[in-house]
């Protein structure tokens, strides 16, 4: 019998040791919570979709990690770039406009770097703002029940770097 560890009802990918199952048609479902695998018990034909053919592009509706990704320090390198400029951004704010405040001010360059960076990493949510919200529901304890937070996010961290 096949096995199905991608709920079809939201789509979360779900552990083989769910307790949560339904069997249609010879295939089993895992589910991640009863409220999922109530709904595609009522009505399994509105969950069932052509699994995707290996040769093909994988949907775009489907965000998973590419293998092996984050094994090496060079995966890291565009994180690293993005804290460097960040540290730069914050440096050049602080020499232009405090050389007469009485020299380095730490906590205001702390302050100054932690909204660019809040900023910056606000931006990249936006590019692909459902697959973020797919990914954050995975580990937010409040986005997990409540997804619209999970679309709100970055707009409250962009609100927090301006």
């Amino acid at each position: 019998m096949k096995t199905i560890t991608t709920d079809p009802v939201c789509g979360m990918d779900v552990e083989e040791t769910s307790t949560h199952r339904a069997e249609h048609e010879g295939v089993l479902y895992l589910f991640c919570s009863a409220g999922c695998r109530t709904r595609f018990v009522k009505d399994p034909g509105e969950f069932e979709r052509e699994e995707p053919d290996d040769s093909k592009a994988e949907s775009s509706e489907v965000h998973q990690r590419e293998e092996g990704r984050g094994t090496s320090w060079k995966d890291y390198i565009p994180l690293i770039v993005i804290i460097g400029l960040t540290m730069l951004a914050a440096c050049a704010k602080q020499v232009a406009y405090f050389p007469d405040a009485g020299g380095w001010d730490g906590m205001r360059w702390m302050h100054d770097f932690m909204g660019f960076f809040l900023i910056v990493f606000s931006m990249f949510k936006f590019f692909d703002l459902s697959g973020f919200a797919d990914g954050f529901q995975m580990y937010d304890l409040l986005a997990k029940p409540f997804r619209p937070y999970a679309y709100v996010y970055p707009f409250i961290e962009l609100g927090l770097g301006l």
